[in-house]
């Protein structure tokens, strides 16, 4: 599961393809979750190539997106522009989605993060969930992505 998660925000109703500029046409017209993880997505806007990575946004998430794998793509009839992406995902079909307070235990700044619960061990889930919003966490400790970029 934790391969699917990024934390980049990605607006609902849109799609964004992986290090590549947002578009602004990016229109979301529809996800599937199907059995095996696998995910059919259609969307109208910039056209992705298999093998390329869509993030899409988590319902109710502000921070999280998943990043999904392209298979397979076709163009669609209408709307114009319009295709439909087959892509490899987690084989959730729902994201128990929850909040946790940190506090960076060099500089004492507190950030409200997202993570999803996913192997019935939220303490296990929320670390890894700091890791990898940029955070250097463990149970012991755990330091901002400032205090960890900056060696405080």
């Amino acid at each position: 599961m934790i391969d699917y998660i990024l934390y980049q925000y990605t607006p609902g109703g849109q799609f964004a393809l992986f290090d590549k500029p947002q578009q602004s046409d990016a229109e979301l017209l529809g996800v599937v979750a199907q059995e095996g993880g696998v995910f059919e997505v259609k969307a109208k806007g910039e056209r992705p190539d298999t093998s390329d990575y869509l993030l899409l946004p988590v319902k109710g998430s502000k921070q999280i997106s998943l990043k999904m794998r392209v298979t397979e793509v076709q163009s669609l009839i209408t709307p114009l522009g319009a295709w439909s992406a087959r892509c490899e995902g987690p084989e959730q079909k729902e994201f128990n989605l929850k909040n946790i307070e940190a506090c960076c235990d060099q500089c004492g700044a507190d950030s409200q993060l997202e993570f999803i619960g996913f192997s019935g061990d939220d303490q296990s889930d929320a670390l890894a969930a700091m890791n990898l919003a940029g955070w250097d966490a463990t149970l012991e400790r755990q330091v901002c992505p400032v205090c960890k970029r900056d060696g405080v």
